[in-house]
């Protein structure tokens, strides 16, 4: 049976928190508060450290070399070290339409970084999916609202995606030697109210995804039924990764922006919740490809 239970709560008030990752090298989980220009590393004790980004920082991952990660910044790609502030551009994405953004990104089983773009308002061009290789961002996926949910199966034969806006995660299938798609479908419909954003995969092969606006992270066996719900503190969960020395424990960040004028209690709101949990994580991905 699935056991789950809220341990810490970590109160950074992160405006837009996201793009969470286990660092096992120097366990320690990452983040990073988009809005604010700031990243975040803690390490199961103390206060989170903080780091200035020169950009809105929207995900990244890990590369062979600590503190320094493969980034996907609202204006492209570039690897970042955020200890030093030192930034190496890689390429730019999606330079002319100036009401885009990239977002959510992952890197695959074989070492590919990927990242999806966002329109910021409804007069904004669609966004794509990219994958990184050779200083460049090859488009794998477009008619994009809110690129979303991105992840890998366990054996890296499966990629997840979820455009928020439209409630829906889908899957496809994956060749792992040249990073092609093929053959989307649907793999789950989320409730009304609740809008699919960041996920991760256990090592039993379920997806597990924060859904923004529901209070609630959810957990899907591969076929798509939902099998455990966790409820949170924060109305609008963002994105999800277990961590910890035995990779059983769950962060989720969340974020306050939009909640301004909500009414009652909103002291959780942008806070960093930790999990401890019975199921067990897949440590993450190092970037070996650009």
């Amino acid at each position: 049976m699935l056991n789950c239970s809220l341990e810490t709560v970590l109160n950074v008030q992160n405006r837009l928190g996201e793009g969470v990752i286990w660092d096992s090298s120097q366990q320690c989980f990452w983040w990073t508060d988009i809005l604010t220009n700031k990243m975040f590393r803690w390490a199961f004790n103390g206060k989170p450290q903080v780091f200035d980004t020169p950009h809105r920082l929207c995900s990244f991952g890990l590369t062979p070399v600590a503190n320094k990660f493969i980034a996907a910044f609202d204006f492209g790609f570039a690897f970042f070290e955020p200890l030093t502030g030192k930034i190496e551009n890689v390429c730019e994405v999606e330079s002319s339409l100036h009401n885009n953004r990239l977002n959510d990104g992952r890197v695959d089983r074989q070492g590919r970084f990927w990242a999806g773009s966002m329109r910021q308002s409804e007069s904004g061009e669609l966004g794509s999916l990219y994958c990184l290789a050779n200083g460049q961002a090859i488009k794998r996926l477009d008619g994009i609202e809110i690129s979303n949910g991105l992840c890998w199966s366990q054996n890296g034969r499966q990629i997840y995606h979820a455009d928020s806006p439209t409630r829906t995660i889908k899957v496809a299938d994956y060749n792992a030697e040249n990073g092609q798609i093929s053959h989307w479908r649907k793999f789950v419909k989320t409730d009304k109210g609740a809008y699919p954003d960041g996920a991760c995969i256990d090592n039993e092969d379920h997806l597990w995804s924060a859904q923004w606006g529901s209070h609630k992270i959810k957990r899907y066996t591969p076929l798509g039924e939902k099998v455990f719900e966790f409820e949170l503190p924060c109305k609008q969960p963002t994105c999800i990764a277990f961590g910890g020395p035995d990779l059983q424990h769950i962060i989720v960040t969340s974020a306050w922006d939009g909640l301004e004028n909500e009414p009652g209690n909103t002291s959780d709101q942008g806070s960093v919740f930790v999990l401890k949990t019975n199921v067990k994580g897949i440590v993450e991905s190092i970037c070996t490809q650009n």
